[in-house]
């Protein structure tokens, strides 16, 4: 930013995260204007973005024009770390998922991100804040279309919230021994108490976000995996 605003640039976009917006109500959406405190930050990463967005905003007082973007939950190829959800997509299609939680996401094709971000290059408004996202779907639901491409079955039992948070706090103590990843992750396990569901029309409206299907950057997700090693078997129905 010190840079941007020594060398004068014609706009800056910044890449922030829906994970710095309050969560609504038990299914309600959230958008650019649901404000939250550091207190609200569940883990490192949204506490790192909510501090990061702060400082970015302090440089629209000195003159640079900032617009930032707040990704909601990408899906699609390249997913290369992967993320926690394509390693959720990873799972599933190796049979590690037996059960589910009672939480929600906003999903959006990786490629509509990117393309959310030239866009707001031409469109966005200096000081502005734009969710890139799509749709809002429960996990279940989420389990329930990769179940309907792959043949596979979903997982069909819920559990309640509090046993699996405190089989996290176990699991991340574990794994600081053994100095492994945990298997239920603390900090994706305390997000999941709320549903992440996004208000994305701002972006539709003024950057003229695409909409592409979710379903069809869950199908290049799972077929670049394949193509990439990451599954020992190929499942896909028909195959």
């Amino acid at each position: 930013m010190l840079a941007a605003l020594k060398f004068g640039v014609e706009k800056v976009i910044y890449t922030s995260t829906v994970g710095v917006f309050a969560i609504g109500p038990d299914g309600k959406t959230s958008n650019e204007e649901s404000s939250a405190q550091m207190d609200d930050m569940t883990g490192h990463y949204k506490r790192s973005k909510f501090i990061a967005e702060r400082e970015v905003s302090k440089f629209l007082d000195k003159g640079v024009p900032v617009v930032i973007v707040n990704p909601s939950t990408p899906i699609g190829t390249m997913d290369r770390k992967p993320t926690p959800t394509g390693e959720m997509i990873v799972d599933f299609l190796e049979d590690r998922i037996p059960a589910y939680l009672k939480t929600g996401l906003n999903f959006v094709d990786v490629d509509d991100v990117a393309m959310g971000h030239w866009l707001a290059s031409l469109y966005g408004k200096t000081g502005e804040r734009y969710i890139l996202g799509n749709k809002n779907m429960s996990l279940k639901d989420f389990f329930q279309l990769l179940a309907n491409i792959t043949g596979k079955r979903p997982p069909a039992v819920r559990l309640p919230y509090l046993p699996v948070l405190a089989a996290a706090y176990i699991n991340e103590a574990f794994s600081r021994v053994t100095n492994r990843r945990p298997r239920i992750p603390l900090t994706g396990v305390r997000m999941a108490r709320g549903y992440m569901y996004f208000d994305c029309s701002k972006a539709i409206r003024d950057l003229h976000l695409p909409q592409s299907p979710v379903e069809k950057a869950v199908e290049k997700a799972i077929a670049w995996f394949q193509d990439n090693g990451y599954i020992a078997v190929t499942k896909l129905r028909g195959e």
